[in-house]
């Protein structure tokens, strides 16, 4: 009681500075329903491409949440286990000490394939939750991790339980080069991701010299309109790390979950602020082309450039705020 109670309260904690304490409990789904990321029920046997010798099967999308491939040599020790255990009609593998950390890993194996049941392609049962208090917790796929390397302890437990030692560590031994055989095409692709981490892409580069003309003494810059509110004028992500190097505050972002009412009121605000031509000389404006023509008739002052094929302006001589 005492170790749940110290890891109730450390989750909490994070879910305080994270931000979730701001969320409406109506938002806690962020729009996402329980079921649209869960676990598919071939999952231990579904590489998702990131197998050498064993195919992906089909899955519906959302599902790469409840990955779980045990890989190609694990599979076949568990195959190994099984097969012995028929051979000596010893199917109960599990001692008592087992049977709790069955039952957990089972329940979250419930909670993991949701209430939308797929195997493969195949949907079983199709009824999708968007009530927040399940759907507070949508990627349910992740909650296979706990069966997951349960049923890989117990297939190694089982194995050196069944065999000698000398046996067991030369098929334990096999089994791992064959795991790290089948593995090495994501060993690639994550050695790739990391070489390519820090290389900017071309498009997201806000290189031009007259970005810092134009952000010089300025303290926000201000998507029109930011991602919540329309067709975003950028990614967020470049004009975030430009806001964060010149001191400015943004108003985009991405977020997996948010108030949506508050969300609402700033883009009808942002809005009547365009309409009434509420201009500030603290801004730094990113104009999109969908809000490019209402921008133009409303801030005729406006001094304008295009940088990196953003519409950028600045209306010069209006009220800072």
């Amino acid at each position: 009681m005492a170790a749940f109670a110290v890891s109730l309260s450390i989750a909490a904690c994070m879910w305080w500075l994270s931000g979730a304490a701001i969320i409406r409990h109506s938002d806690g789904a962020g729009g996402i329903p329980y079921g649209q990321y869960s676990f598919n029920l071939l999952g231990f046997f579904n590489p998702m491409f990131f197998s050498r010798l064993l195919p992906t099967l089909p899955s519906l999308p959302g599902q790469y949440e409840g990955f779980a491939y045990l890989g190609a040599g694990m599979l076949a020790l568990g195959l190994l286990v099984a097969a012995d255990a028929l051979r000596k009609r010893q199917l109960a593998v599990a001692f008592a000490d087992w049977k709790p950390l069955a039952v957990i890993s089972l329940m979250l194996l419930v909670f993991a394939a949701s209430s939308v049941l797929v195997i493969g392609s195949w949907v079983v049962i199709d009824l999708p939750i968007k009530g927040p208090l399940l759907a507070a917790f949508r990627s349910s796929g992740r909650f296979i991790w706990v069966a997951y390397y349960s049923l890989m302890l117990l297939i190694v437990w089982s194995v050196l339980r069944r065999l000698r030692p000398v046996p067991a560590s030369g098929v334990l031994t096999a089994i791992l080069i064959a795991q790290m055989v089948d593995f090495s095409v994501a060993h690639t692709r994550f050695a790739v991701l990391r070489a390519n981490a820090n290389v900017a892409v071309p498009a997201a580069l806000l290189d031009d010299p007259h970005w810092e003309i134009l952000a010089a003494g300025r303290s926000h810059l201000t998507l029109l309109p930011p991602i919540a509110c329309g067709k975003q004028a950028g990614p967020y992500l470049p004009f975030l790390l430009f806001a964060a190097d010149h001191g400015m505050t943004l108003n985009s972002g991405y977020l997996a979950r948010w108030n949506r009412k508050a969300t609402n009121r700033y883009c009808e605000e942002l809005g009547k602020q365009v309409e009434a031509a509420a201009w500030s000389a603290d801004d730094l404006y990113v104009i999109g082309a969908d809000w490019k023509d209402r921008f133009e008739q409303q801030a005729p002052a406006a001094r304008c450039e295009t940088l990196n094929g953003y519409d950028v302006c600045v209306v010069e001589g209006a009220t800072p705020h």
